[in-house]
């Protein structure tokens, strides 16, 4: 889910919290094509589990989908559908989705770690 997210990708490895916009219905339910996303810088040392969405490059292509599966180092990256884009090291995990909304603003769910973030960039 997404495109090619430069920006978000440079504001992440620099510590800032992003709001991204998602294209693609490789992650429904959990997030719909047009959905907003804050992602969260992922903390040194911070370790993901399965089931956190991220922001991520494998092979090449970036992706907002799930961790499937932990490994010293490395994550498997899947859709929610099943699909598996392979493994990636950790350098190549960019960030946590704590929050995602529609384009029409219903909140569809929200991270206990997203207020955090929310106040960096004026969301209430």
């Amino acid at each position: 889910m997404g495109r090619s997210p430069h920006r978000e990708i440079a504001e992440l490895k620099a510590g800032r919290p992003v709001v991204h916009v998602g294209h693609g219905n490789s992650m429904t339910p959990k997030l719909h094509s047009g959905d907003r996303m804050l992602i969260a810088p992922i903390a040194e040392g911070e370790k993901l589990e399965r089931g956190d969405i991220v922001l991520c490059t494998v092979k090449g292509s970036t992706f907002t989908h799930l961790v499937n599966g932990v490994q010293p180092n490395r994550y498997q990256i899947a859709n929610n559908h099943g699909r598996v884009n392979g493994w990636c090291h950790e350098s190549k995990v960019y960030g946590k989705v704590v929050r995602a909304w529609s384009a029409a603003g219903t909140i569809r769910w929200q991270l206990p770690e997203a207020s955090k973030w929310m106040g960096q960039l004026g969301i209430e």
